[in-house]
């Protein structure tokens, strides 16, 4: 009888370990997004790990790299060998491959009308995929790679382009007779490094970014960008704030959405400083999409952190 006791209570010394233990587990999830930064007037493809612990988040490393925008320049000295695109921007001439390969992709490039948003953000060339019957150009790759706002949609096509991009699978092309693209052995262009971050012209952009990761620590998220009709991050004295009963409010009812909302946008009381995080350092897109990502994160492991 003490035996079988004494096999009992070890059993469930050992069940209460194993139960604590798992509760202990840190889970790991990442997500990959599409970054419209207006005060860069540049696009980065960002990839962001968050790590949650018993439903709650406990941190986040944020990455980011360049579109084509950046690295199928082509210098001078090199435009002879291949085909480029030239444009003209700030009285200056700048010089794009026309055809560019990521991964097993060859996308083929032309002007992008001066009134499209992304023009501005400073894709001036828009790389599309050839058709493979009638050959029309097909889409675009700031689109093809730009996430769902779905929260299961964690960026595949994002992360196929980061993935190529990194292991150097990227080449700029040319083309030798019909439908030939072959290497032009012009090296993509990376001045300022691969990785946003490596450039010190973004020291104050990350330094926002780690503020954002140190007010996600110990909390839960249900991000929209937006309720009712209203922005759940705004600025407020120069500093983001985010709203999350704002951004909690299920209602089907409009009118009565539209109402909650109301009170939930114009209440001081709700708002959450996002202490370090600025507007003159990161812009609004920038945050929303670093909030996205993470929510999808949070997400996909908030179930099984606390199961």
């Amino acid at each position: 009888m003490i035996k079988k006791m004494n096999t009992f209570l070890s059993l469930v010394a050992v069940s209460s370990v194993f139960s604590l233990s798992s509760c202990n587990k840190v889970y790991e999830s990442t997500a990959y997004g599409i970054n419209q930064s207006s005060i860069h007037n540049q696009i980065f493809v960002s990839k962001v790990t968050t790590r949650v612990k018993k439903g709650r988040i406990v941190s986040s490393d944020i990455e980011e790299i360049y579109t084509p925008s950046y690295w199928a320049k082509v210098s001078n000295a090199d435009k002879d060998k291949l085909d480029v695109i030239e444009v003209s921007v700030n009285s200056q001439t700048i010089n794009y491959a026309k055809y560019i390969q990521v991964g097993n992709q060859i996308w083929i490039g032309a002007l992008r009308d001066s009134s499209d948003k992304l023009y501005n953000l400073g894709e001036y060339i828009k790389y599309s995929l050839p058709n493979s019957q009638e050959k029309p150009l097909e889409g675009d790759l700031i689109t093809y790679i730009t996430p769902r706002a779905a929260s299961s949609d964690l960026g595949s096509s994002a992360q196929a382009y980061y993935d190529a991009y990194k292991n150097e699978n990227i080449k700029l092309l040319k083309l030798s007779g019909e439908n030939n693209y072959t290497d032009s052995m012009v090296l993509p262009a990376f001045t300022d490094g691969k990785i946003v971050k490596g450039s010190s012209r973004y020291t104050s952009y990350y330094e926002a970014i780690d503020k954002i990761d140190q007010y996600f620590s110990n909390k839960q998220l249900n991000y929209k960008a937006s309720n009712g009709g209203r922005k759940t991050i705004v600025a407020k004295s120069g500093t983001w704030c985010y709203n999350p009963s704002l951004a909690n409010i299920d209602e089907d009812d409009p009118t009565l959405l539209d109402e909650l909302a109301e009170k939930a946008f114009n209440n001081d009381e709700l708002w959450e400083k996002i202490e370090g995080a600025t507007a003159s350092a990161i812009a609004l897109e920038s945050v929303q999409n670093i909030f996205a990502c993470v929510n999808k994160n949070f997400v996909a492991l908030e179930y099984k952190s606390v199961k």
